[in-house]
């Protein structure tokens, strides 16, 4: 339920080139670029309803844990950026702050590290090959470090099942960005046997 005191934009263009706050609004059928990096965008309490959000520049490690996302679809880099809800990632706060993400469609981003958390990220669609994306990574980490991967690939599946205060419900990643951990072309195969494994 969306609280009574929420400002609607709805059919806008939106162009954010500049430090922005924004708190508290339901973004509806809104096209949306984002011209700065992460640092100068603050989000709080937000809902983007069928809306286009579009990266000019590389964005990184944002928690977008507070936002709802339905119906949504993203453009560009996205950097170690966290979608869904993370209750206790905000708990310096006095209120309640629960995030969502829905049916949304990354298929035209590079995503690097970035996950969804305590979500349904099988509703999402991801972006294919050389993105790959793990589902419940936490049930699969024992086989995953089984493995014996390529060169030192293996690092990338530490930390999947930490005690974090939320499940994590996918992880992807872009395998160009992986290059200091490996360059072998067996990686692909290798994943492909995997079938929680989204390539």
């Amino acid at each position: 339920m969306v609280p009574f005191y929420y400002t609607l934009v709805e059919g806008e263009k939106i162009i954010i080139d500049n430090s922005s706050y924004w708190g508290e609004t339901i973004f509806k059928n809104c096209n949306i670029t984002i011209n700065v990096t992460s640092k100068f965008l603050v989000t709080r309490n937000l809902s983007f309803i069928n809306s286009k959000l579009i990266f000019k520049k590389r964005f990184t490690n944002y928690c977008w844990a507070d936002c709802f996302f339905d119906s949504c679809s993203f453009e560009g880099q996205l950097s170690g950026n966290d979608f869904g809800n993370w209750p206790s990632y905000f708990i310096r706060d006095d209120e309640k702050r629960i995030g969502d993400i829905v049916n949304c469609d990354f298929s035209k981003c590079d995503l690097a590290s970035c996950r969804i958390l305590d979500s349904s990220a099988e509703s999402n669609r991801f972006p294919e090959w050389p993105n790959f994306t793990l589902f419940d990574p936490a049930l699969h980490v024992e086989l995953l470090r089984s493995i014996k991967w390529p060169d030192n690939l293996d690092v990338l599946f530490e930390g999947l099942d930490d005690d974090i205060g939320t499940k994590i419900s996918s992880v992807s990643w872009n395998f160009k960005y992986l290059t200091k951990y490996t360059t072998s072309d067996k990686v692909y195969d290798m994943l492909k046997e995997l079938p929680f494994v989204k390539l």
